[in-house]
């Protein structure tokens, strides 16, 4: 928690930002970074083992689960992880 800045002075955001990042909260104002995740989506682990991994969704299994392809050792494989712990980019 704290401003972006340049040269000691707070840089400002890119319109709409602020408005964006309000839409894709909850009700309990939590960001939820994996709103827009859907079969096929680029995302970015980044929670658990396989944190700040890049994986293509596959499919949800449930809920609050979602099958991802990673890429680990030259091979494609498939994991599960928890929804929460996955950012669409």
């Amino acid at each position: 928690m704290g401003l972006i800045k340049a040269n000691d002075r707070p840089l400002a955001t890119p319109a709409g930002l602020v408005q964006t990042l309000i839409a894709a909260s909850g009700a309990d104002g939590m960001l939820d970074l994996s709103r827009s995740l859907r079969p096929g989506a680029a995302a970015r682990v980044i929670g658990g083992p396989f944190a700040d991994q890049l994986a293509i969704v596959e499919r949800m299994t449930g809920p609050d689960r979602v099958r991802v392809l990673l890429s680990i050792m030259n091979q494609t494989v498939p994991v599960e992880v928890e929804r929460g712990a996955l950012a669409a980019i």
